[in-house]
């Protein structure tokens, strides 16, 4: 099961990406939107995605900080990151944050395919890890944390 988030104030860039993947054959389990990164970690505050695309730049928190505030948080989604800025500042603080990839906009069906396999197989190791470790993935690891006392409180 792989759950994903796409983060981009732009709905139709939103919806372009998401166009771009289902043409190239991807199907998840779940896709929820954000339009910015506050919207997003309310979203991630009820639902353990496995995959995160997002936009650098955007109003209230971008997609830096949110990762940032994911690892503060030890949110363990795979993260792809998205800019029309070939900033190579941004670049190189996405690769010290453990991003996937770092494509630059507008993204090609090809760029976004390689990422999302990328991000699928580091997914799927997790899962196979995981249950062999007698776990179940990003959801498991948040209930363990619920459950302890250690993440944040929620009904499950």
């Amino acid at each position: 099961m792989i759950r994903l988030l796409l983060i981009d104030d732009e709905q139709p860039i939103r919806e372009g990406i998401r166009a771009r993947l289902t043409h190239a054959g991807f199907a998840f389990d779940e896709v929820f939107e954000a339009s910015d990164g506050l919207e997003a970690l309310a979203l991630m505050q009820d639902h353990p995605f496995d995959i995160v695309l997002s936009d650098i730049r955007m109003p209230k928190l971008g997609g830096l900080e949110l990762l940032r505030e994911m690892k503060r948080r030890s949110m363990t989604a795979r993260t792809i990151l998205f800019s029309g800025h070939a900033d190579f500042t941004y670049a190189r603080e996405a690769i010290t944050l453990g991003v996937v990839d770092y494509l630059l906009k507008p993204v090609s069906e090809t760029e976004l395919s390689e990422a999302m396999r990328k991000a699928i197989a580091a997914v799927k190791t997790e899962q196979h890890t995981s249950k062999r470790n007698g776990a179940d993935g990003p959801a498991a690891a948040a209930c363990r944390a619920a459950a302890s006392g250690d993440g944040p409180q929620r009904d499950y």
